[in-house]
């Protein structure tokens, strides 16, 4: 499995200022070497701005990618509560450049080269793995959650595929002691796109939560099937 440069070398190697990033917010090699400060003010500061700079919309950003790679070099560095932050977004990031995301940005588009971020993000993905795999047997529950949840969209890159027994029974056990209610929610959408029995692993609140969801895709299908229908309404392309 590929590992991740140190992240001091990631530093260096990035030509930070000229990346595309939300709301025109650019980025720096002092800004994100904040974010290892031992000053937890300034390591707070400067994570808030990176995720400022990349987050919006849940739209990939060519800022994105190279932000993801130094984020997850720098899990080692941190005290637990900033890196659990910053493992909430590397989730975040993976599961908007997931399998099914792929599928629907391909529906759109002719060519990888309309969202060079997106195909470059998903192509970190064993680095990413990698950095994050340490922190499936945290001694912190939050951060062994938050590690899994972020490995899970990771791990659907046909390198890591043969680790998915693995993760399956982390997300298990997580199914057995968590209770909170995104997490359980991001496990059981793997457990079963993985074809995973998971009958046994629903609580009475994941099986109404499921009937919620499927209720509002059904509304949302006939609202659209409605504006189809009538030539109306507009669809904005991605990235949203």
């Amino acid at each position: 499995m590929t590992e991740l440069p140190h992240h001091r070398a990631l530093l260096a190697s990035v030509d930070w200022p000229s990346l595309e990033t939300a709301l025109d917010d650019p980025l720096d090699a002092a800004l994100l070497a904040g974010m290892t400060d031992p000053d937890p003010a300034v390591q707070e500061e400067a994570t808030d701005r990176m995720l400022g700079a990349v987050c919006h919309q849940n739209t990939v950003y060519g800022a994105t990618p190279p932000v993801a790679r130094y984020a997850a070099a720098i899990l080692g560095e941190l005290p637990d509560a900033p890196r659990l932050r910053l493992l909430k977004w590397l989730g975040e990031a993976a599961h908007d450049a997931d399998d099914e995301s792929a599928d629907c940005e391909l529906e759109w588009i002719t060519a990888e080269d309309d969202y060079p971020a997106f195909w470059e993000l998903r192509g970190l993905r064993p680095e990413l793995f990698a950095a994050v795999r340490p922190f499936l047997t945290d001694a912190d529950p939050d951060v062994r959650e938050a590690a899994l949840v972020a490995a899970l969209p990771l791990s659907e890159h046909p390198d890591l595929a043969d680790l998915r027994p693995e993760l399956a029974e982390h997300a298990e056990r997580l199914l057995a002691t968590s209770t909170d209610r995104f997490r359980r929610d991001r496990a059981l959408e793997y457990l079963r796109a993985w074809g995973r029995d998971t009958a046994a692993l629903e609580s009475a609140e994941d099986r109404a939560a499921e009937e919620r969801r499927a209720r509002l895709r059904a509304e949302r299908e006939r609202r659209d099937d409605e504006r189809t229908a009538g030539g109306g309404g507009c669809f904005a392309e991605p990235p949203f």
